[in-house]
């Protein structure tokens, strides 16, 4: 099997790994429960899902032994949960396509689009 798809894997768990971490906080520094409820179902669920990603790609193709320097949202983003949200929404689209193409592993990156967009609903539309 190939391993043209370690690096772009290991980014793209690093990337939502620390995307955990990040909601984690804003959870914590926010004065809305809407936002506070919605970004802890968020920082509770993401490290399963992106385990489920990473396990059936490494399953199928290798180990990923280098976890680089994510590409998600800047900085600024993450002090605002809906445009850093969007910002990771937009990154797993354009990250997906660097990816295997095999449905079971594409089927577990849907299963990350879907949680990011059930949180950005939440976000702006429960309050």
């Amino acid at each position: 099997m190939s391993g043209d798809y370690s690096a772009p894997m290991g980014e793209f768990a690093l990337t939502f790994l620390e995307s955990a971490v990040v909601a984690h906080l804003m959870h914590l520094s926010t004065k809305s429960y809407a936002n506070h409820v919605a970004l802890g179902g968020y920082y509770g669920a993401i490290p399963g899902a992106i385990d489920a990603v990473v396990e059936a790609y490494q399953g199928r193709y290798e180990l990923v032994l280098r976890y680089t320097q994510s590409g998600g949202p800047d900085a600024t983003s993450k002090s605002d949960p809906v445009k850093y949200l969007t910002g990771l929404q937009s990154y797993l689209d354009k990250q997906r396509k660097k990816l295997p193409t095999d449905s079971n592993i594409q089927n577990e990156i849907d299963a990350v689009a879907t949680l990011i967009d059930s949180t950005l609903y939440k976000l702006r539309f429960l309050s």
